[in-house]
């Protein structure tokens, strides 16, 4: 058990390093979110395109 609290402490920078891997996460989450969105967006485009044109 020790080595895990040791290793949660990180050297007694654990106030350091714990947000900022929070920080991290949360922007990869975003990217994440956003990259899904254009691709969507990019697709529905590129569906549109590749649709033939209605008779006139």
């Amino acid at each position: 058990m020790t080595r895990l609290s040791e290793f949660l402490d990180m050297g007694g920078y654990a106030h350091f390093i714990w947000p900022s891997y929070a920080v991290v996460a949360v922007v990869m989450l975003g990217l994440l979110i956003i990259s899904q969105r254009e691709l969507r967006t990019a697709q529905r485009d590129l569906d549109a395109l590749d649709a033939p044109e209605e008779a006139q």
